[in-house]
C-alpha cells in the first residue's frame, strides 16, 4: 500500500486561510456575548461615509465659502448656520452636483469592496441569487408605498403643529442643492445614492453589530437610529429613523442587500414622483392626514404578510446554519 503523505500547503495557501480566518470575525457566533469593541467598529462605515463626503465635497465648498467670505455685502448681514450654507450653496451653483456624483461614485467603490470583503466572501450569505420570492417580495414594495403615505401625514401633522420646523427643513432641503432635478442629481437621489447607504448602513454596520453579539431585533432598532441621526435634522431623522428599521427587517428577512436597496429606491422615487403630485395639487391637510393613517395601516398588513412569507422562512434556516458553520 502506498504510504500517504499530507500535502503541505503553500505560503500563498496559507496567506489566504489566515485572510479568511480574521475575516471570519465579522460572523455573529452565537453564545459569545455581547463584544463593545465590534460594537464601536459598526460605526466606522458611518465616519467613513463622511469623510469621503468632505473629500468630494471640498473642491467646489471650500472655494465658495471663500468668496462668500470676501463679499462685503456677505460681511455685513448676521446669518446663522443655515443662512449661510444656502449662500455657499448658491455661489457653487450647478457645480455642487459633480460633487455629489463624485461622492458617490468614490463611496461605491468602497462600500461595495468592504461589503465583498467581510461579509460575502467569508461567509457566502446574502447573495444576490434569488433575492427576490414571488409571494414576498411585492408586500414589500407595499410596505414602502405605506411608509412614504406614513411620512406624508407625519409632515402635515408636524407642520400643523410647528410651521416653522417644516419651513426650517424645506429651506434646509434647498440648501443642499439636490432640488436642482438635473439628470446628474436624480442619478444620485434614485440610484447611486440608495445604493451607497444600504451597503454602509444594512451591508456593513448592521452586519458588525450582529457580530457583536447583539440581537436581530436590537442591531435593527440600532442601525434604523444610526441612519436617523446620520440626516442630521429632527424632521427628517425621525422618519428615516423608522424607514431605516423597516429596511434593515426586509434585509435581515430576506439575507439580500439588493432587497434593501430596491426598497431604498423605491422610497426615494416616491418622494420624487407622489410627493412633488401632492404639492402641485395642494389638497387640505385632511388628505394627507387620511394618506398617513392609510398608509400606516398598509405598511403593518405589509409586514405582517412578509413575516407569513414560507420562503424567506427556510432562507432564514439556512442562515442560522452558516452562522454556526454546518
Amino acid at each position: 500500500m502506498e504510504e500517504f503523505k499530507p500535502r503541505q500547503i503553500t505560503a500563498a495557501e496559507a496567506h489566504l486561510e489566515d485572510k479568511k480566518t480574521k475575516r471570519m470575525k465579522n460572523v455573529n457566533k452565537p453564545g459569545q456575548g455581547f463584544d463593545f469593541s465590534i460594537f464601536l467598529s459598526s460605526l466606522l462605515p458611518i465616519l467613513m461615509q463622511l469623510v469621503i463626503q468632505l473629500v468630494a465635497f471640498m473642491p467646489v465648498i471650500f472655494p465658495a465659502s471663500m468668496q462668500a467670505l470676501k463679499d462685503p455685502e456677505f460681511a455685513k448681514e448676521s446669518l446663522d448656520a443655515l443662512e449661510y450654507t444656502s449662500r455657499v450653496m448658491e455661489i457653487a451653483g450647478p457645480s455642487i452636483q459633480y460633487s455629489y456624483l463624485a461622492y458617490v461614485i468614490l463611496a461605491l467603490a468602497y462600500f461595495s469592496w468592504r461589503y465583498i470583503v467581510t461579509v460575502v466572501e467569508p461567509t457566502g450569505r446574502y447573495s444576490p441569487k434569488g433575492a427576490f420570492t414571488k409571494k414576498g417580495f411585492p408586500f414589500v414594495l407595499l410596505a414602502i408605498l405605506g411608509l412614504w403615505g406614513f411620512t406624508e401625514g407625519f409632515m402635515k401633522v408636524v407642520g400643523i403643529i410647528s410651521p416653522q420646523t417644516i419651513e426650517d427643513y424645506s429651506k434646509l432641503v434647498d440648501s443642499t442643492g439636490l432640488t436642482q432635478m438635473t439628470p446628474v442629481i436624480l442619478i444620485v437621489v434614485w440610484v447611486f445614492g440608495p445604493v451607497v447607504e444600504e451597503l454602509c448602513f444594512r451591508g456593513l454596520t448592521y452586519n458588525r453589530l450582529l457580530a457583536s453579539g447583539m440581537k436581530v431585533v436590537v442591531a435593527v432598532v440600532v442601525q434604523g437610529l444610526f441612519f436617523g441621526i446620520f440626516h442630521m435634522n429632527l424632521v427628517q431623522s425621525t422618519y428615516a429613523f423608522v424607514m431605516g428599521c423597516a429596511i434593515g427587517f426586509f434585509y435581515e428577512r430576506y439575507k439580500s442587500i439588493l432587497v434593501s436597496i430596491s426598497c431604498h429606491v423605491f422610497f426615494n422615487l416616491l418622494g420624487t414622483v407622489l410627493s412633488g403630485t401632492l404639492e402641485h395639487f395642494a389638497p387640505p391637510a385632511a388628505v394627507y392626514i387620511v394618506i398617513g393613517i392609510t398608509g400606516l395601516a398598509l405598511a403593518i398588513f405589509a409586514v405582517v404578510m412578509v413575516c407569513k412569507d414560507k420562503e424567506a422562512d427556510k432562507r432564514s434556516v439556512d442562515e442560522t446554519l452558516v452562522r454556526q458553520g454546518q
